[in-house]
């Protein structure tokens, strides 16, 4: 399986982590923006190159999970999970506390913590998954 895991710059660390978790468990992250060292650009350009590789990086991915815990910063995040939907790809929102964007109720699942969402990605049963499917 390959996971896109989306959501702003300052959100990377945490985002780190879990895709550091779903690796040990054999999921292929296609996020390369994980990688990046410094804050997006100002330059066009330069935008116009990560988001082409950000969309990329999506259509990659046979599922994209947004964290959704903050307001945008700069539509990123909202961008990828436009492309998710336009592609057909499964759809996990995280933390779906800034409700600013009508698409994100169109995710395939809502999750509340990170712990479903990997036994989601991975096949795990827990107790929080239940709660968190039957919840829907």
């Amino acid at each position: 399986m390959r996971v896109y895991l989306s959501g702003r710059m300052s959100d990377g660390p945490v985002l780190r982590e879990v895709a550091k978790r779903l690796r040990k468990v054999n999921v292929e992250v296609t996020s390369s923006w994980l990688r990046q060292k410094g804050p997006t650009p100002d330059s066009t350009t330069a935008c116009a190159r990560i988001g082409l590789r950000d969309l990329a990086d999506v259509k990659a991915a046979d599922v994209v999970v947004a964290l959704m815990d903050r307001p945008a910063h700069n539509g990123g995040r909202e961008g990828e999970i436009g492309a998710a939907l336009a592609w057909n790809k499964k759809l996990f929102i995280v933390k779906n506390v800034c409700q600013r964007n009508m698409f994100t109720a169109l995710a395939t699942q809502h999750f509340t913590d990170w712990e479903s969402v990997i036994a989601a990605l991975t096949g795990e049963r827990t107790d929080a998954r239940r709660r968190t499917t039957a919840a829907r």
